[in-house]
Parts: structure tokens; C-alpha cells; sequence
């Protein structure tokens, strides 16, 4: 969970490093955001209709809300740096190993040997890191300070099936 809330990235070290996709991860990457508040969204006021709110009375109540989960994640704004001798850290003090296989990007936590699979897709300096919604919730129900009742709403409104993106950029 540390990648995704903590949101993190990599810097190359060492002559002999990766090669092929792994290659192209080498560096440092910063969180930019996440689509989670417009999959909430759309969700909240679709949700707040049906419990009798006019669209516009749901929109706004939506608004104020997404403020909030917009401001939550800009505390999260910070650096992953994939080494080339395949160890991360990020700025919280995480660390551990990481690999690809395939389109899926592993990273083991060195403190908890705590291992966390991700979709990734890299277009250039672009890195986007893709959680299914069950594996979101499995996250979120790991981290230590995240309670049942935060838990139970984004159970409640994301959906079998949904999956989350959160962005990177490469730091130059």
C-alpha cells in the first residue's frame, strides 16, 4: 500500500542494471493522481438520486465531497525510485525489491516481506499503476491506519469489476 498511498518512484545505480521493459522503470517517478474521485463521483450522485436528492442537490453534496479526496491525495505527492539493481524506496522510508513479469509490476516490502502485484502500463515518462477494485479494498483493510467505516464506504461504492488508475510521472 505504501506505492499507492504513499505514492512513491526510482533512481538508477550500478553499470549493470535491467534490461528490456524492466530497463525502461529505472528512475524516479512522482505521484500525479488518481482516477478514484471520478469513479466516486459518478457513483455518490447516482447513489444520492436514488435516496431522493434532485441530481443538482446530489451534484453539489459530490463536490464538496471530492474536495476532500482531492486534498487527501495531494498530501500523498512524492518519489518512487526504481534502482537498477532491482530495489525500490520511496520518500515514507519504504523499501524493498521489485520485478515484472509480464504487464505486472511486483514490489516486496523489505520490513514485512509484504509482496503487492500491480497492472502497469509505461508510455515514456508516463507510468500508470492499475488496481482492480478488489485488490484496492485489500489494500486499504492492510493499512494500519484506515478505519472499518472509511473501508465499508468505498466497499460499498466501487463495484466488482471496477479498476483504479494511479498516475506517475518520470522526474527529470
Amino acid at each position: 500500500m505504501a506505492l499507492v498511498l504513499a505514492a512513491t518512484g526510482m533512481t538508477a545505480c550500478g553499470d549493470k542494471g535491467p534490461t528490456g521493459p524492466e530497463a525502461d522503470l529505472v528512475g524516479s517517478w512522482i505521484f500525479e493522481g488518481t482516477d478514484l474521485a471520478g469513479v466516486l463521483s459518478a457513483r455518490l450522485v447516482d447513489l444520492f438520486v436514488e435516496a431522493g436528492l434532485s441530481r443538482s442537490e446530489a451534484q453539489a453534496l459530490v463536490d464538496e465531497f471530492m474536495v476532500g479526496i482531492d486534498e487527501g491525495f495531494d498530501d500523498l505527492r512524492s518519489t518512487m525510485r526504481f534502482n537498477g539493481d532491482n530495489t525500490w524506496e520511496d520518500d515514507s522510508g519504504n523499501k524493498g525489491t521489485w520485478r515484472i513479469e509480464d504487464d505486472v509490476l511486483e514490489l516486496t516490502d523489505e520490513e514485512d516481506s509484504t509482496v503487492q502485484r500491480f497492472k502497469y502500463f509505461l508510455d515514456g515518462d508516463d507510468l500508470t499503476l492499475i488496481l482492480t477494485q478488489e485488490y484496492f479494498l485489500s489494500l486499504l483493510r492492510q493499512m494500519e491506519d484506515f478505519d472499518a467505516e472509511a473501508y465499508e464506504f468505498y466497499n460499498e461504492i466501487l463495484e466488482e469489476g471496477d479498476v483504479l488508475r494511479f498516475f506517475f510521472k518520470r522526474k527529470s
